[in-house]
């Protein structure tokens, strides 16, 4: 799986329940940035597609792995190869103003944890620059504009 740091994609696993009887799997992953559902069911006879999530906060590779264990059918594990690369870097316009007037820029900040983040930041010249809202507060999963 491959992404840039605070993306998220997806891959998408495909599981058979060959019984005549519903089944679920308990799930396991390891890995940096790896979000998935503990439990994977599944009808019987039929197949069904478990979502796992990487979503990286450092850059970088590494290995992980994903288990699907379910008494009557066994275990099903697969190997990971991660790959975290850095964002591109953003450049912003050249922002101009005439003297006495304001202008701006808005800035994306998106959140790619399951937990609500408080951003802090630091500004090297508070007499001609402000950042609003004074607090930025990023809900989990959500993209803000400041």
């Amino acid at each position: 799986m491959r992404t840039f740091i605070r993306k998220a994609t997806a891959a998408e696993l495909s599981l058979n329940n060959p019984l005549n009887d519903p089944i679920t799997f308990e799930v396991f992953y390891q890995g940096d940035g790896l979000i998935g559902d503990p439990t994977f069911s599944l009808e019987p006879k039929s197949v069904g597609t478990y979502n796992l999530i990487y979503s990286p906060l450092a850059a970088g590779t590494s290995i992980g792995n994903i288990g699907f264990l379910n008494e009557k059918v066994g275990e099903f594990w697969y190997d990971l190869n991660l790959t975290a690369e850095e964002n591109p870097i953003v450049n912003l316009t050249l922002l101009e103003c005439e003297l006495g007037r304001n202008a701006s820029h808005m800035v994306e900040l998106e959140n790619p944890t399951g937990k609500e983040l408080y951003i802090d930041y630091r500004n090297s010249n508070p007499s001609n620059f402000e950042i609003i809202p004074e607090k930025i507060v990023l809900p989990p999963y959500e993209l803000v504009r400041v």
